[in-house]
């Protein structure tokens, strides 16, 4: 496939879904399955109902569920650098908040919250894979969906990266 001066709108929430795969709190969380591994095919199908490369809530998500939506914004772009900013939406169902009286153990506050904690932790530790530098986190902020019980929060990093300059015309 042809290279683009934009590759990282794909290629961005590919990572960080990948990331977050590793990270078997987050995917036990996410999936509402205590020890989740990702070798179990019921498991991986929870998981691709729950996570997405695009911000959107999967009409596959019902009362009793957790999604995580990723989505990238390109921003301040010159012709040596632009700016990525990578957006990820967390939501929980209210129902399943509260981790009190379930069988997640070791954990304290409430499930949307350990799970910003978790996807935070798993970037935080895949350092060299974004762009120039570090993936930082520039805002976390509650965020509201119409017709949805949901509590959600809102998680925004950036991180700078080449203006690439690809010869991406095609022969047609």
């Amino acid at each position: 496939m042809d290279k683009t001066h934009l590759d990282e709108i794909v290629d961005y929430p590919s990572l960080i879904i990948k990331e977050l795969e590793k990270n078997n709190n987050f995917v036990s969380l996410l999936t509402n399955s205590v020890n989740a591994d990702m070798n179990d095919k019921e498991v991986e199908l929870l998981w691709d109902e729950c996570i997405s490369d695009h911000e959107y809530i999967p009409k596959t998500v019902q009362t009793g569920r957790s999604f995580c939506c990723i989505d990238t914004i390109v921003s301040g772009i010159s012709n040596q650098l632009k700016t990525m900013i990578i957006t990820i939406l967390v939501g929980v169902d209210e129902d399943m908040m509260s981790l009190k009286g379930t069988e997640f153990k070791g954990v304290r506050g409430n499930r949307r919250d350990n799970l910003v904690r978790e996807i935070d932790y798993s970037l935080k530790c895949s350092k060299g894979i974004f762009g120039i530098g570090n993936l930082d986190l520039r805002e976390i902020k509650p965020v509201i969906i119409d017709s949805r019980e949901f509590a959600c929060k809102k998680m925004i990093y950036e991180v700078t990266n080449f203006s690439k300059s690809y010869n991406i015309e095609r022969e047609r």
